[in-house]
């Protein structure tokens, strides 16, 4: 110890160095730096590597996409060759379960390739069930244009060219859908020459109702454009009634009273055209009306009056050629053997088959005062008669003894008799009850007796 207490003091050991602190610094800096980069070089050769393996999995996802898309595909496809191999049945379900429109019934459908034994329509049979996925319809009946038409079941947005409805509950049970092709059939769904072929046979078919008599001195009559004015003949004038089909789509069209659906129209469409009507098919065919086309056409009743005395006071009076308003008719059509055949239904079938009293019809059945006796609680029913010369007119008699109110003791049928555009009481009860009515001449009383014994088409 004392050595070191004696050793001697030397200025230059007492020197401290001091060393450049931002030298050391960068050289640190730089030290860092070097393995920073050494190891961002490997990291960046393991994230090139991931990156193989993301790039791998992508092309995976998409390949898997890609093949997904291609099955889907291939099932679509295979819904619509489903006809190759035997279809496995399933359980109904009520999106499964479809009825047809109402074509004629000569045709044939067939779906996806094969023919169907039954087209069942909501008013004819049962249902079919159809498996998911996609079917093809086609229809095909001479002389019309085949059909055709792609369902989807269930329903997909863009891929479904049918038109499908829900319907509710009916004689065959459950909900289903009533499948019908993008177009109803027509006048407009066959050849131009087939058209025109139908639209002369049907009218040839009405002018079979055409017929003549005489307005006698005193009688009334009106013009089918001017109702309201009664005008009473005087000069025998010749009268000739018949009907004309009215397929002139280029006016507006004008049907009025009683109607099959809005105006002219049956669901959408314009019966000018023809429309297809759901006729109930009959169980005992013996008429084969079942094997018809039932359809709605549009007519118009026209009245050409003829002076029997030749005069220029006559002649001036009275016009030569009177067009009524338009009204539906409703016929059977058939194609056999590669013609057309027309006709009406049976009696009774259509308060539509027998244009001759369509006019009268409408009187009564849109007027409250026709369809019942309040004073005597009592409601009417009507049936409608023409004889076998139409121009006579049509009788309307109540279906039943009607009471007069003034006569406890006396009942009788009514009778009113619609002839040349003039509604008139043909009978003293008919009298009674509407006396607002003109009361029928002798003449016009013995014409409304004449038909109720010799009705030929009674509606």
């Amino acid at each position: 110890m004392m050595s070191d207490l004696n050793h001697e003091y030397d200025p230059e050991e007492q020197i401290v160095e001091i060393q450049d602190l931002d030298v050391e610094r960068k050289q640190k800096n730089n030290a860092t730096r070097k393995s920073l980069a050494a190891y961002s070089l490997v990291l960046s050769k393991r994230l090139s590597f991931e990156q193989r393996r993301k790039r791998i999995a992508v092309t995976s996802s998409l390949f898997l996409i890609g093949l997904l898309v291609l099955l889907v595909s291939m099932q679509s496809m295979w819904g619509v060759f489903s006809w190759l191999v035997p279809a496995q049945k399933t359980d109904a379900t009520r999106e499964q379960l479809f009825f047809f429109q109402t074509l004629p019934p000569w045709g044939s459908m067939t779906l996806d390739g094969h023919q169907l034994t039954q087209v069942p329509t909501l008013i004819s049979q049962q249902p079919i069930t159809l498996t998911k996925g996609f079917h093809v319809f086609v229809w095909h009946a001479e002389p019309f244009d085949t059909q055709q038409c792609i369902l989807v079941v269930a329903p997909a947005r863009g891929l479904q060219t049918c038109k499908t409805s829900i319907v509710g509950m009916n004689g065959y049970g459950r909900q289903a859908t009533l499948i019908n092709f993008p177009t109803a059939p027509s006048l407009l769904s066959m050849s131009v020459e087939q058209r025109l072929a139908l639209i002369q046979d049907t009218q040839q078919f009405l002018d079979n109702l055409q017929a003549t008599t005489v307005v006698q001195p005193g009688e009334r009559y009106v013009y089918n454009l001017d109702q309201s004015v009664v005008r009473t003949a005087v000069t025998p004038l010749q009268v000739t009634h018949r009907f004309v089909l009215d397929t002139n789509t280029a006016l507006p069209a004008d049907c009025e009273g009683i109607s099959l659906g809005v105006s002219c129209f049956v669901d959408g469409h314009d019966c000018r055209l023809f429309c297809t009507l759901n006729w109930p098919g009959v169980s005992n065919d013996v008429a084969g009306a079942n094997a018809d086309w039932h359809v709605a056409a549009i007519i118009r009743p026209i009245w050409q009056y003829t002076p029997l005395i030749q005069s220029s006071v006559a002649a001036a009076a009275e016009p030569l050629f009177v067009s009524g308003g338009q009204q539906y008719v409703t016929l059977r059509i058939r194609w056999q053997q590669g013609d057309w055949a027309i006709s009406f239904h049976q009696q009774g079938a259509s308060s539509f088959d027998d244009p001759n009293c369509i006019t009268a019809m409408n009187t009564l059945v849109t007027q409250p005062s026709y369809q019942s006796l309040p004073s005597v609680g009592q409601q009417l029913y009507w049936s409608y008669l023409s004889g076998k010369n139409r121009a006579d007119g049509c009788l309307a008699m109540t279906m039943q003894q009607v009471f007069v109110p003034n006569d406890a003791n006396f009942s009788s049928q009514a009778m009113l008799l619609e002839r040349f555009g003039v509604l008139l009481a043909a009978n003293d009860a008919a009298h009674q009850l509407w006396p607002a009515l003109p009361l029928a001449t002798p003449l016009e009383q013995q014409v409304a007796s004449n038909i109720a014994h010799q009705a030929v088409f009674v509606s």
